[in-house]
């Protein structure tokens, strides 16, 4: 599933880049355009919003958070999320650090990233993070009902501490992506 995944989303990349080229008709979009704007992301590329088909995964579902962005900036939320890169204290985390990191290098391997995105790759993930969480607290400021609650219910809060789960654990984080010390074959506690 992961592996699949992965390739999925570099082919939708490489059909949004067209789309981005011939149309200048859309200008509204949720979340704001970030430069370059090389592609059309997905903005929520998670397991949630795959469709599968026998352990594959075969569609993308759930574009209400697609905006012009460059491509590292939909991979750093992908691998987040794929991986997941979150702490115990995070609902729903099944694994520990060093699975999380296999993970993360297997989806990143499997998308073809290279060697320089995997480099800045920890940083567009807390940047992709914070920015997410500056729009839902903008947003329910301005009166807004649906992130008014989400902001209630932690929602916000929990990506600030993934953003420093993410920090605290960068450098491991580079090693793995970038291969530079071997990766276990089973998951260890954290």
């Amino acid at each position: 599933m992961l592996l699949s995944a992965a390739r999925l989303l570099r082919h939708f990349h490489s059909a949004s880049q067209g789309f981005l080229a011939t149309d200048d008709a859309i200008q509204t979009w949720m979340l704001p355009p970030q430069e370059p704007r090389e592609i059309v992301c997905h903005g929520d590329y998670a397991p949630y919003n795959v469709t599968t088909a026998e352990c594959e995964a075969v569609g993308i579902i759930d574009f209400d958070t697609a905006h012009p962005a460059p491509r590292l900036w939909d991979l750093a939320y992908a691998v987040y999320r794929w991986a997941p890169l979150s702490g115990a204290s995070h609902p729903g985390v099944i694994s520990g650090l060093d699975e999380q990191l296999r993970r993360a290098e297997l989806f990143c391997t499997a998308y073809e990233t290279t060697a320089e995105e995997r480099q800045q790759l920890p940083e567009m993930i807390c940047r992709r993070l914070q920015a997410l969480v500056n729009f839902m607290q903008a947003r329910a400021s301005a009166g807004d009902e649906t992130f008014v609650e989400d902001v209630a219910a932690g929602d916000a809060q929990l990506y600030l501490s993934d953003i420093g789960y993410v920090q605290k654990h960068r450098d491991r984080l580079l090693k793995a992506l970038l291969q530079l010390e071997p990766l276990p074959a089973a998951e260890k506690a954290e």
